[in-house]
């Protein structure tokens, strides 16, 4: 079985050169824009944009938004023959509606945004990646459950770490008015619940190091008032960066931790940084005892080739 599958995969590799990938770049994309020296001048084949599902937020015709409680609607676009189970939770709906309101005005006066469009996916160009292009998904209902990916910010204007976030949404604010009280620009944005590292006493006795530790930050949302929550903001989609492999904490008591597995290419150096360790001195006597040679053969040879030799003369 493992041969037929070593076999497989040389022949997608083989397949990927007739279609004029490189010979030894099969992880590298298809088109290896990564591999110019200048790719700020690189024409990229797509820019960022949305895909799937998409949802209309607007104003309720004829309804005074002062004297009205919820003066906005919304109407889902799709073909999807589930379509009415398509709602974003809660948390998100409110999000949404506060955010139209506050910007249905310029912060001087001139008329603002009147509709704000959500969508459910993002597709980004990336050379390093297989058909060089990354979807990430935020849709609250697909197959049947909902499909919300992780990624990593860029949220620091230093050299810090980046963020990991849980995207709840997409929304197309290039009707952004400007100016406006927050300073925001009109563009891509995502609605994004963040987590943070857990640093839990508790958390340092998992043996793995392949994943991280997190937890999202359970707190009373400054920027969308609806209550206790998990922490979210509207964050510029330029500021992802990559996608993050995330699971659920199973075996932890907190619903709000999550396990964020390490990127591969990173566990190279892992492996590099533990051969190191004081924690492998425990293989060195074993590595020593099957190098030193005992009658011109190894210890574990001779042993073992002893009882062979017995067992074929028994059987002739």
């Amino acid at each position: 079985m493992a041969k037929k599958i070593h076999d497989r995969e040389i022949i997608d590799m083989a397949m990927e050169e007739l279609e004029g990938r490189p010979r030894w770049y099969y992880l590298l994309g298809q088109d290896h824009y990564d591999r110019l020296e200048d790719e700020e001048n690189v024409l990229k084949p797509f820019d960022t944009h949305f895909t799937g599902v998409r949802t209309r937020y607007f104003f309720k015709a004829g309804v005074d938004p002062a004297n009205d409680p919820n003066p906005i609607s919304f109407k889902v676009f799709s073909n999807m023959k589930m379509k009415h189970k398509y709602r974003y939770d809660a948390i998100t709906h409110e999000a949404i509606c506060e955010l139209l309101q506050n910007y249905s005005v310029a912060s001087d006066g001139s008329k603002g945004m009147n509709l704000v469009d959500c969508y459910s996916e993002c597709k980004v160009w990336n050379p390093c990646v297989e058909k060089s292009r990354i979807i990430y998904r935020a849709s609250p209902y697909m197959d049947g459950r909902p499909w919300f990916d992780w990624g990593m910010f860029d949220l620091a204007e230093d050299d810090s770490d980046c963020v990991l976030g849980h995207i709840k949404c997409f929304l197309d604010l290039n009707k952004l008015p400007v100016p406006n009280a927050d300073r925001l620009i009109p563009g891509m944005y995502a609605i994004v619940e963040y987590a943070t590292p857990n640093t839990h006493p508790s958390e340092g006795t998992k043996k793995s190091t392949l994943f991280r530790p997190y937890i999202k930050t359970d707190t009373i949302a400054q920027e969308f008032a609806g209550g206790q929550h998990s922490q979210s903001r509207l964050v510029p989609l330029d500021r992802l960066v990559a996608p993050a492999c995330v699971i659920p904490d199973l075996g932890n008591d907190n619903q709000r931790a999550y396990l964020r597995m390490l990127p591969r290419h990173t566990w190279a150096d892992m492996f590099n940084d533990w051969l190191g360790e004081t924690d492998t001195r425990m293989f060195e006597p074993l590595m020593q005892r099957k190098a030193a040679p005992i009658g011109g053969r190894r210890q574990e040879t001779k042993k073992w080739g002893g009882r062979g030799r017995k067992k074929a003369r028994k059987g002739g």
